[in-house]
């Protein structure tokens, strides 16, 4: 689910097969995810049919969305998801997590990469709104595996602090616009491994954890 910073009444959420958004703040629905015809039949809106990781809105401009998929990887629309455009130039793989900038609308960070018994991401910068990318990172770190829906961008200004949750190893944080990163939670605390969920809040940090640990 995702709720608009900058439209509060504007939210979005995914289910395994549609996605829902209301424009009132919950007091009416509609499903986006197909066009339900008047004859009957039933339209695709070109959401993509696949895993989806994560629903962004952007922070500076109403109507303009990121979709995170499994496969495919990321698409962005400007028209409230009438029209898709898929972003994935200079990225590959599947799209877990994207963060746009709180206050620069050509500024945006994802993370991408591939999954499965070797998984490997890396986190991407884009400067054109989000449809080109550049890698920032080598995926070398044995913890840059970033989790799902995870990557968060905390301040404004020319320096940028980005967190995301290394998947199994806890929090890695950025003080330089994701150009460096180092582990802020590491396995000696005893939920790093169970951290799955990671909201932002200034220069605060709040994270929610698994019963369970998450798998590496």
């Amino acid at each position: 689910m995702s709720l608009s910073a900058g439209f509060p009444d504007v939210v979005t959420f995914g289910t395994a097969g549609a996605v829902y958004r209301t424009e009132d703040g919950g007091k009416s629905w509609r499903q986006r995810y197909t066009d339900d015809r008047t004859d009957g039949r039933i339209a695709s809106t070109g959401l993509e049919l696949t895993c989806l990781f994560e629903i962004v809105p952007d922070r500076t401009k109403r109507g303009k969305y990121f979709f995170g998929y499994a496969d495919v990887g990321l698409f962005v629309t400007e028209d409230d998801g009438r029209t898709l455009s898929r972003a994935m130039k200079g990225a590959w793989g599947d799209c877990f997590s994207v963060c746009p900038s709180l206050d620069d609308p050509s500024l945006v960070w994802g993370a991408f990469g591939g999954k499965g018994a070797n998984p490997w991401h890396k986190i991407y910068e884009s400067r054109d709104g989000g449809y080109s990318w550049s890698a920032l990172t080598d995926a070398k770190e044995p913890w840059s595996h970033c989790w799902p829906a995870a990557l968060q961008c905390m301040n404004r200004g020319d320096t940028r602090r980005l967190a995301y949750i290394a998947t199994g190893h806890g929090v890695a944080l950025s003080e330089d616009s994701g150009r460096t990163w180092s582990l802020v939670s590491t396995n000696e605390f005893a939920g790093a491994k169970r951290i799955s969920s990671l909201v932002a809040r200034g220069r605060t940090l709040l994270v929610g954890l698994n019963a369970t640990d998450n798998d590496n």
